[in-house]
């Protein structure tokens, strides 16, 4: 991005972090906006990503990890600091629409798009559900170790690299 190697690409609203972190100098030429639908009507956004946070078995202070969990991500003045702070959507949809959300921060300063939370739930209701299936991992993991890197990085076919990548997961079930 900095070298200007890159147009566009498509990540989840979290990412918004590693632009304001180290690219500063972009700031003012960066557009968040949803991913363009690739058929009429179609969806503008998908799922990608998300977060898993739990208590291990194995800690000595069960209580009091479960006491911070539940005051880090179920309550709403947390919620709002996620935003506020790390430009992560708050889980908790009670604090959408909470005028903190829509406050001048760095990422607001950094982004052409000024209503960044705006511009995310102008799409909420089409997010697709998630279908996850016995090989998802390791349908993950071919695509990150092997599809990607061939393709954009050593300038591989993309049909021949997919149709390898399909058949090495399925040889994996």
């Amino acid at each position: 991005m900095n070298n200007g190697g890159c147009v566009s690409f498509i990540e989840p609203i979290w990412y918004m972090g590693r632009f304001t972190n180290y690219m500063p100098d972009l700031s003012g030429k960066i557009q968040l906006t949803l991913v363009p639908a690739w058929e009429e009507g179609g969806m503008r956004t998908g799922v990608s990503g998300g977060t898993g946070t739990c208590v291990v078995g194995t800690t000595a202070y069960p209580e009091l990890c479960k006491d911070l969990v539940e005051e880090c991500l179920l309550t709403e003045e947390a919620n709002i600091e996620f935003w506020n702070t790390l430009a992560f959507d708050p889980p908790m949809s009670s604090v959408w629409d909470d005028e903190a959300l829509k406050e001048e921060s760095a990422f607001t300063e950094y982004f052409l798009t000024k209503d960044l939370f705006g511009e995310v739930l102008s799409n909420v209701t089409d997010v697709p559900l998630t279908n996850v299936f016995p090989n998802f991992p390791k349908a993950c993991t071919i695509m990150t170790t092997t599809v990607l890197p061939s393709v954009l990085e050593n300038g591989a076919d993309i049909q021949q690299t997919l149709e390898s990548a399909q058949q090495e997961l399925l040889a994996a079930q």
